[in-house]
């Protein structure tokens, strides 16, 4: 019979992440709140086999709830531990994560399926504007994506990356064991420890133990998601690109992050308003661009367009041919547009940049 390693990494994820972890907290309750009571009331036969078989039962849903909790952990270090363990000396990290993420959106890219689910009416202009309004925009993250590529291209080097994330998955859990065993040290003490001061000092001790896990869990989930990305590149560029990857991404309408001026923004500009567009018979529409808002978004003008900007500073960065060239926008800058160009927007500034557009 054949032993698939990826079927092995998972079963080793499994003991070192569940089992394990479940095994020291449920010793540790065994040894403070242990009761032969206990035993009666389940009618528990004295059989080493079956108190054996027990045990190995608590353990197992004691681990489980353990991983299922800790699984949080993973929010907190994608927003606030991986920027610290990251090392700032090393772009080359970046570069990395920027290549895997651009051959993920060779297969799966985000932008075109939203323009797709916006023309066939599944998102409105308000949730496209949403959307395109972060900074990151996927389906699926990079390092998951990474994993399920593996999978179906290399289990083997999927297999790799398991083992390093089996590592992270197992300290994860023990932050919150630990934790718990410190916890319960400090508000009911153990049988085990009698006198006030020590048992104080166990519990620093586990509460170390837990900050030292979350370390240790943060340095493995980052070798793991790196080892992935330098995977899937490497067998990437080994492999003949796919024919069908679009190599180009096409802009988004401009009609979707233009909207009726509100009252509120007439008021604010009413007097160059009425300047600018008196005895016109077509209304003007609103654009507000806030700081780095729609970075790296383009749009298209599906009609010829005359762009006004009535305050905020930044730049209308417009392809030609394939290159930008950027136009700086200031209060009363006007820019003209053709139809079929495509633009972006840059505003570095803390103020918006606000803006009307003239369709014709």
């Amino acid at each position: 019979m054949e032993i698939k390693p990826q079927s092995f990494f998972i079963g080793v994820v499994d003991f070192f992440s569940v089992w394990l972890p479940g095994a020291i907290l449920t010793w540790f309750l065994k040894l403070m709140f242990y009761d032969p009571a206990f035993e009666k009331a389940l009618r528990i036969p004295p059989n080493e086999i079956i108190q054996v078989i027990f045990f190995l039962l608590v353990t197992y849903i004691i681990g489980s709830i353990l991983f299922g909790f800790s699984s949080l952990l993973d929010n907190f270090y994608d927003k606030k531990l991986r920027k610290i363990i990251k090392p700032k000396d090393k772009d080359h990290i970046e570069l990395e994560v920027k290549t895997a993420t651009a051959i993920r959106n060779t297969f799966i890219n985000a932008d075109q399926w939203i323009m797709k689910h916006h023309e066939s009416g599944l998102l409105s202009n308000e949730q496209v504007k949403k959307l395109y309004s972060k900074e990151y925009r996927y389906i699926i993250n990079t390092y998951k994506w990474s994993q399920h590529y593996l999978l179906y291209k290399s289990p083997e080097a999927l297999a790799d990356v398991k083992r390093v994330e089996a590592d992270s998955k197992f300290f994860r859990s023990l932050v919150l064991t630990f934790l718990i065993i410190s916890l319960l040290l400090f508000l009911n003490g153990s049988t085990l420890i009698q006198v006030a001061r020590p048992r104080i000092n166990v519990a620093a001790i586990f509460l170390l133990l837990s900050g030292l896990s979350l370390y240790l869990f943060s340095t493995f989930r980052y070798k793991s998601t790196i080892r992935a990305y330098e995977l899937v590149i490497t067998h990437y560029y080994l492999q003949t690109p796919p024919a069908t990857a679009p190599t180009t991404t096409t802009g988004v309408s401009s009609s979707v992050i233009q909207s009726e001026l509100d009252p509120s923004f007439i008021s604010k500009h009413k007097k160059l308003l009425d300047y600018l567009f008196k005895g016109w018979s077509q209304q003007p529409k609103g654009v507000r661009i806030n700081a780095g808002e729609f970075s790296g978004t383009f749009f298209t003008s599906n009609k010829n367009e005359y762009w006004y900007c009535l305050s905020g500073k930044g730049s209308m960065n417009i392809k030609t041919d394939g290159e930008l060239s950027p136009h700086f926008l200031q209060p009363n800058a006007i820019l003209p547009l053709t139809k079929g160009i495509d633009f972006s927007f840059t505003n570095k500034q803390n103020e918006p940049l606000e803006l009307i557009v003239i369709s014709s």
